[in-house]
Order: structure tokens, then C-alpha cells, then sequence
């Protein structure tokens, strides 16, 4: 539910959640915007709390892009806990890489480096590989804990 113009107070049981302006590329990535937020979500409460996220360190942000498929689709809108900004275990995380904003899966490596990958195998899509040495070029914005998905219509 997208907050229209005139509504300033969610429903009992509901919190605001900011919409990032910028889109995480599933793919190459996108450069964040100076004004980073496009408005707010009403999330239940319960809900975020069920995901493992405390309301004060949520945002959503939306997925554009083919190379998390079928784990995320483009249109999906993620639901990103800010609080965890390290890789200690696989898990999608959101990640500033080069200036650009990206949702994909992280992964651990002996020594201090990241994999970075993506699920699309299908389509050509390689895993990169962060060394402990380049580790500062990178910069995690959250650990993906939840989605909202449009369902295909047949």
C-alpha cells in the first residue's frame, strides 16, 4: 500500500516504511540518486517483527533486472534490514559496489573476501569475486529479509 499525499498516519499496527528511490539492479546495478527516498510503505508491524526486522531499520527497494531469477523477478520489492551490514553467512543482501546499487546473493570466503552471485545462471550471469584487499569498494546496505511480488496474471 503506497501512502497517498493526504494519508500522514498508518493504521494501528502499521508502520511507514521509506521507498528508495533507487532501483537494485538484479544485474549490472544503478547509480543511487541524491534524493534516495519515493515515499513510504504500510507494512503490518507483526509482519516485519515475523521477518526478524525491527521498523526502525527497514526500507523496501525495488528490483529491476533478470540475474537474481527466479529467487527475485523485476517488479519485486524487497524489504531490506539495514541493521546487518557485514557477510557472515549466504544470504541477498542490497550493496553498493562501484557506485552502484545491486541485490544479490553474498557469500563468505576463508580469508575476508565476498562471492557475489548470481542466481540466473541460465542466462550467462557469472560470480564475481571481492578480495579482503577491495573490501572497502564495497559497501552493504542490508540483508534482504522479505519480498512483495505482483503475481503473474494467466
Amino acid at each position: 500500500m503506497v501512502q497517498s499525499p493526504t494519508q500522514t498516519l498508518p493504521a494501528s499496527g502499521f508502520v511507514m516504511l521509506p521507498r528508495l528511490h533507487v532501483e537494485a539492479l538484479a544485474g549490472r546495478g544503478a547509480v543511487p540518486p541524491d534524493d534516495e527516498t519515493a515515499g513510504t510503505i504500510a507494512l503490518k508491524e507483526g509482519f516485519l517483527r515475523g521477518l526478524g526486522v525491527q521498523p526502525r531499520n527497514a526500507h523496501v527497494l525495488p528490483i529491476r533486472g533478470d540475474s537474481m531469477y527466479p529467487t527475485l523477478k523485476s517488479g519485486d520489492v524487497v524489504i531490506v534490514d539495514t541493521s546487518v551490514i557485514d557477510v557472515l553467512e549466504e544470504g541477498l543482501y542490497t550493496l553498493v559496489i562501484g557506485g552502484m546499487v545491486r541485490a544479490k546473493r553474498l557469500q563468505p570466503l576463508a580469508g575476508g573476501g565476498v562471492r557475489v552471485i548470481s542466481d540466473n545462471k541460465a542466462e550467462g550471469y557469472a560470480d564475481e569475486v571481492v578480495s579482503r584487499a577491495d573490501l572497502d569498494g564495497l559497501r552493504i546496505v542490508g540483508r534482504i529479509k522479505g519480498m512483495l511480488r505482483q503475481l503473474d496474471g494467466d
